[in-house]
């Protein structure tokens, strides 16, 4: 493993999460709150070999939303992060999982349902939670069904 490239995928998994927080905080605190969901995985949660960077970014950033949640809390800003709960059909699975887990992928745009009831409804009593998009996102077709 090279430092450059573990850095490199840290970063960007770190980051984006923070950038993303730092450039709507302040107006979602004027505005009286707003919703923040972060997209971890399995990764934020176990480890994989040759993983090690995108495991680290992933466990970050579970840290990261965890410690927002806190801080949002007065200011009635949530902060969620959800795994897939599924496996899902992406060029790092198409790389990773085995023919016999990609019989089993879903399309990723089958969660969207997930993202829309956190950022709608700001589910406080879950705020600070790591949740799971397929389950929300099944839940709430029964609901709209």
């Amino acid at each position: 493993m090279r430092a450059s490239s573990f850095f490199r995928t840290f970063n960007v998994g770190l980051q984006a999460g923070f950038q993303l927080a730092s450039a709507v905080w302040d107006s979602m605190a004027r505005h009286g709150g707003g919703a923040i969901v972060f997209v971890s995985s399995r990764s934020g949660i176990e480890g994989f070999a040759d993983e090690s960077a995108y495991c680290a970014a992933k466990h970050a950033l579970e840290g990261l939303a965890k410690s927002l949640a806190m801080e949002g809390e007065a200011l009635g800003i949530t902060v969620n992060t959800v795994t897939p709960g599924m496996f899902m059909k992406t060029p790092m699975s198409d790389r990773n999982y085995s023919e016999e887990l990609k019989q089993k992928w879903v399309e990723p745009d089958l969660l969207a349902p997930a993202f829309t009831l956190l950022a709608e409804q700001r589910l406080r009593h879950q705020n600070g939670l790591r949740l799971d998009a397929w389950q929300l996102s099944q839940d709430q077709e029964l609901v709209a069904g």
